[in-house]
C-alpha cells in the first residue's frame, strides 16, 4: 500500500493561472464526497497526504473535516493553496491540524503576479500570509511554491527576499510542464533563452545561500539541462538511468474518485480504477496497476507527461525528508 496519497478535494478554482493545465480540460465541477475520503483513509492508511489537484483544496465544503479525520489517524498532512481565501478560512487553517501549508506565489511584484495568476489579488495574498504567520495559535509550517517561468525569472531572488522578510520556512521551486499543450509551453518559457534561465537560477541559488533561506534550488540547478532538453524535444531520453518510483509509493485520487499513479496522468487511459466502484486496495493491487508498474520497470514511458517528467531518484526522496517541512 502507498506511503503517500495526493488527494484532489475539488476540481473547482476561482483563479485562471496561465500555467495551469485545468484550462485545457472542460470537466464538470466536482467535490470529493466525505464518505469516499473516509473509506479511502481507512483502507489505504497512508503515512502522509497532500491535498492538491486541479482545483483550490479549500473550496471543498469538507476540507476541514478531511483534515480532522486525517489528524485523528496520525497522518501527516499538507495542502497547496493559492492563498486568496477569506480571513475566516485563514483563521480556520491556523486552528486546524494541518501540518504544512504550501502557498503558490509565483511572483514578488504585483505586476508579475497579475500576469500569472489571473483573478488573483496580490495584496490579499500578502495580507493572508501575514495574518497566518502572526497568529499566536498553533499553525502549519508555511512554504512558498514557485513555478519557474518567463514572467518571474527576473524575480526569483526577490521572492526569496519576501520569504526571509515574512519568515517563511521554505521556498520550493519547480519546473513547469506543458502537458503536451503549446499554449502552456508558450506561457511558461516561450521565447526565453536557455542561458537566461540558467543565469536566473544560479543567481537565486547564490542569493538563497547568502540570506539563508532553505530551498530546493540545488535539485533545480542539477536537473535544468535535462529538463530543457526534454521540454524542447520530449522524445530525447535525457533521464535514461532513472525509473519513476511513484507507482510503488503513492497514488493520486481525483475529486470524482479516479485513481491514477500521478497527478500529471489525466487521460482516461491512465485511470487505474475508481474508489466509488471498488476499494482502494483492490485498485492498488489490481491487474491494470500491476501492468503499469511492469512497464515503468522496463523503462516504457506511459504518456507525453511521463516523457516530460524529471523522475526523482531515491536519494532525492531521502533529501526531501531532511529538507522539506512536513514532507
Amino acid at each position: 500500500m502507498p506511503l503517500y496519497l495526493q488527494i484532489e478535494t475539488t476540481n473547482r478554482c476561482n483563479l485562471r493561472c496561465v500555467q495551469c493545465f485545468r484550462r485545457e480540460f472542460d470537466a464538470e465541477d466536482r467535490d470529493l464526497p466525505i464518505g469516499l475520503f473516509r473509506n479511502l483513509i481507512g483502507d489505504a492508511a497512508p503515512r502522509s497526504v497532500l491535498f492538491c489537484g486541479t482545483g483550490e483544496p479549500f473550496m471543498s465544503p469538507d476540507m476541514f473535516e478531511m483534515l480532522r479525520i486525517a489528524g485523528t489517524q496520525g497522518i501527516t498532512t499538507a495542502a497547496n493553496t493559492h492563498g486568496i481565501l477569506s480571513r475566516d478560512r485563514m483563521r480556520a487553517i491556523a486552528e486546524s491540524p494541518l501540518d504544512s501549508l504550501r502557498i503558490s506565489m509565483d511572483a514578488a511584484s504585483e505586476e508579475a503576479y497579475a500576469r500569472i495568476r489571473i483573478n488573483g489579488r496580490y495584496a490579499r495574498l500578502v495580507e493572508n500570509i501575514d495574518e497566518l504567520l502572526s497568529t499566536s495559535r498553533r499553525r502549519p509550517v508555511v512554504q512558498l511554491n514557485v513555478v519557474i517561468q518567463k514572467n518571474n525569472i527576473g524575480e526569483l531572488s526577490d521572492i526569496l527576499d519576501f520569504a526571509r522578510l515574512h519568515q517563511i520556512a521554505f521556498v520550493y521551486f519547480m519546473f513547469g510542464y506543458s502537458f503536451g499543450s503549446a499554449r502552456i509551453w508558450g506561457e511558461l518559457l516561450g521565447g526565453v533563452a536557455y542561458e537566461d534561465i540558467t543565469r536566473a537560477v544560479a543567481r537565486a541559488r547564490a542569493h538563497a545561500r547568502r540570506i539563508r533561506i532553505p530551498t530546493n534550488l540545488r535539485f533545480i540547478s542539477r536537473n535544468l539541462p535535462a529538463y530543457w532538453r526534454k521540454m524542447h524535444d520530449p522524445s530525447l531520453p535525457g533521464m535514461e538511468s532513472r525509473s519513476c518510483m511513484k507507482p510503488w509509493i503513492s497514488s493520486y485520487i481525483t475529486a470524482s474518485g479516479d485513481v491514477t499513479p500521478c497527478c500529471r496522468l489525466l487521460d482516461r487511459s491512465d485511470v487505474m480504477g475508481n474508489i466509488a466502484e471498488s476499494s482502494f486496495s483492490a485498485v492498488w493491487n489490481g491487474e491494470k496497476y500491476r501492468a503499469f508498474r511492469s512497464k515503468i520497470r522496463r523503462g516504457e514511458m506511459q504518456s507525453p507527461s511521463c516523457r516530460e517528467c524529471m523522475p526523482r531518484r531515491l536519494r532525492d526522496y531521502l533529501a526531501s525528508l531532511l529538507t522539506y517541512p512536513s514532507y
